[in-house]
């Protein structure tokens, strides 16, 4: 996700909700669709990797708690 100065933060709101409607329409879990996120601005980083959720409610919910 965009995290630059430039996006400002109710436009990377807009994208939370976007990724989190995209994911809400997948099968997560261990055997199904796995999901990561990472920003990038000045330099990157990552919020969580593929492996860290198995349960759609989890990713979810990690996906609403990411900082601008």
């Amino acid at each position: 996700m965009d995290a630059s100065g430039s996006v400002g933060s109710s436009n990377f709101q807009l994208m939370k909700t976007f990724v989190y409607d995209i994911v809400n329409s997948f099968e997560i879990g261990p055997d199904s669709v796995r999901v990561g996120v990472m920003s990038f601005a000045s330099s990157n980083s990552f919020h969580f990797y593929l492996n860290a959720h198995s349960t759609k409610s989890s990713v979810l919910s990690a996906i609403n708690s990411l900082p601008y």
